[in-house]
């Protein structure tokens, strides 16, 4: 399968001080099965003085566009020299659970499970669970493991309690993990919001 350039347009803005411009490539391709690509490419400061200053940075927003697709605008800006607008959130924050028997440790305490133990042996059948968190966990072991059978849920979560605390993930982990990462993302977007004030967004034109 081969992808074809079907339009590369040069397009333009001026500068930051006016007195020169900014030039980028737009390209547009197609594959065999109709389907388009875009890309900028080709970025050129053609102002000496906007040259010494500035690096060219973006930022990439998600929108809804109709039936469950969502595109993506990005919009450019002149930054200058050394700083970025790009998000940076370390790779450890964003870690999250990979598998089932991750997650049920990750989101829920060793007492919160015991006491789900104890609501389906009280209750007997799937269907007469009181609680909210017995609820969740049959469905979402369910659609895990094809069952809900109380028989084959309650082994599973005594063995989970049992080994809860040589776990990788536990609930406090993953709440630590979440907190560190709003933390650092509120920082990110204060610095972005700063670096963005001290910016000139490009609007290109062609």
């Amino acid at each position: 399968m081969s992808w074809d350039v079907i339009r590369d347009v040069k397009q333009e803005t001026s500068c930051a001080c006016g007195r020169g411009h900014v030039i980028k490539h737009h390209v547009t391709r197609m594959d065999d099965w109709n389907r388009y690509e875009e890309e900028d490419y080709g970025f050129t400061i053609e102002c000496p003085d906007c040259r010494k200053k500035y690096d060219i940075d973006s930022l990439s927003y998600s929108y809804y566009k109709d039936r469950g697709d969502y595109g993506t605008v990005t919009r450019w800006y002149l930054v200058p020299k050394g700083e970025s607008i790009k998000e940076n959130i370390p790779m450890c924050l964003r870690e999250r659970p990979i598998n089932y028997d991750e997650m049920v440790t990750a989101f829920y305490t060793k007492e919160q499970l015991q006491a789900v133990i104890d609501d389906m042996k009280k209750s007997r059948y799937s269907t007469r669970v009181s609680l909210d968190e017995s609820r969740q966990i049959i469905q979402d072991f369910k659609h895990r493991y094809r069952t809900c059978k109380l028989s084959v849920v309650i082994p599973y979560l005594e063995k989970t309690v049992a080994e809860y605390d040589t776990r990788e993930w536990t609930y406090e982990k993953m709440t630590r993990i979440k907190q560190e990462y709003h933390d650092v993302a509120a920082s990110e977007k204060k610095r972005i919001e700063d670096v963005l004030s001290r910016s000139y967004k490009l609007s290109f034109i062609g």
